[in-house]
């Protein structure tokens, strides 16, 4: 089959759902290509900042243009018209590139960044065309700040309508959660029988347990083999409301427990963190920068349970690496604590979170349990191999 993805940007170097997709598709043996912006997410100040320090060059959001090979995907890189909004983009040369590839299926990830949504406008070329949205509210934000308000506008009255356009077009339309399809049927007024429900996965040759990794990491952090430590990955975000955890571990021994944060994001909101675990037992809490997805494995093995305050694909991550999981009482992440591997919470109560950080300390046995439990459910379920078989289902559906 030949397959085109479509995205405003791409930056493989930090994985995502459209590279893995893409790279699965080719060791399936289908011809794969991803046509995209010269350009990469223009990405936050302090996310910069971490991915610089972890590595990777972030001098120029431009990656140049042309054709080249990433593990078996053709890779076009189309020169930019012009950006708008923070994270829309439109190319030149996107009839024309996709008049070469001549594609059997476009799939259009994301509308909402402009490109996407252009290559529905030009189906009279003969492909089917699929379109996969994330997103499950206008603004991800919290409160009503002037930022948030324009955004919220902007949304309605530009990419509001440009994503309907596409999904008006669409031959199939895949939500990565059940909240994302109550987003496009109650606010994009899409037929909620047109959509189709496909959880994200992890790269499961990048994430799996790791015994001997285990042994270091909790060396390094002086702990035994009786000790529990709690972990959570990814952006520092105050939606994540990583506070109320800190304060809920409090209740816990201080001798027998340890938790781990790891990422970057706004310097005020870390120090907010870090004078709440100050109160606290600060011995005990640890903040580690951001770092590699390639050494996150590790860190994640070394835990006894994750813990997150909103979606995150951090979650698959963990459980990959055999973390039982606490997690909100939300329609983003319910599917993945569905396994008998962890816990839900209501959102907002340190209660409710205690409750589930003392379960699991308290009880060895449960904690085993549901790490088998996590690791199962992302080998038969949540990994890309899986997620791309029953992609290429929704594709073979479209082209009958």
């Amino acid at each position: 089959m030949k397959i085109v993805h479509v995205i405003g940007y791409f930056q493989p170097e930090l994985g995502y759902e459209e590279f893995y997709t893409a790279r699965e598709q080719v060791r399936l043996g289908h011809d794969v290509a991803v046509v995209t912006s010269d350009r990469i997410f223009p990405f936050s100040a302090e996310i910069k900042s971490a991915l610089s320090s972890a590595g990777l060059d972030m001098t120029s959001r431009k990656r140049g243009t042309g054709v080249s090979d990433l593990e078996g995907v053709s890779v076009h890189r189309l020169p930019t018209a012009f950006e708008w909004f923070y994270d829309c983009v439109a190319v030149h040369g996107l009839k024309e590139a996709l008049g070469v590839l001549k594609p059997e299926i476009v799939h259009a990830h994301e509308t909402i960044q402009g490109t996407p949504a252009l290559a529905a406008m030009h189906k009279k070329l003969g492909f089917k065309l699929v379109v996969d949205h994330h997103g499950y509210a206008p603004v991800y934000g919290e409160g009503k700040s002037p930022k948030e308000v324009l955004a919220q506008l902007e949304y309605r009255l530009v990419r509001k309508p440009m994503a309907n356009s596409a999904f008006k077009r669409a031959d199939a339309i895949v939500a990565v959660t059940e909240e994302t399809k109550s987003f496009l049927v109650k606010y994009h007024n899409v037929q909620a029988g047109r959509i189709t429900v496909l959880p994200l996965a992890v790269d499961s040759d990048t994430f799996s347990f790791d015994a001997k990794a285990r042994k270091v990491h909790r060396k390094e952090l002086g702990l035994t083999k009786e000790d529990v430590m709690f972990i959570t990955t990814g952006r520092l975000d105050p939606a994540k409301s990583l506070e109320l955890f800190i304060e809920a571990f409090s209740a816990l021994p201080a001798d027998k427990t340890m938790m781990v944060i790891i990422g970057s994001g706004a310097s005020e909101y870390e120090r907010k963190l870090k004078r709440t675990a100050g109160k606290y037992k600060e011995h005990r809490i640890k903040f580690i920068k951001f770092m590699p997805q390639d050494r996150l494995p590790g860190w994640y093995s070394a835990g006894d349970a994750g813990f997150w305050g909103k979606a995150s694909i951090t979650i698959i991550e963990g459980m990959a690496c055999r973390l039982p999981i606490i997690v909100p009482e939300l329609d983003t992440v319910r599917h993945l604590a569905g396994h008998d591997n962890g816990y839900m919470y209501k959102p907002g109560s340190i209660k409710a979170i205690r409750k589930c950080l003392e379960d699991i300390y308290s009880s060895t046995s449960k904690r085993k349990r549901m790490a088998i439990n996590s690791e199962k459910s992302v080998q038969d379920e949540y990994n890309y191999r899986a997620r791309t078989e029953k992609l290429m289902e929704i594709y073979k559906s479209v082209l009958k």
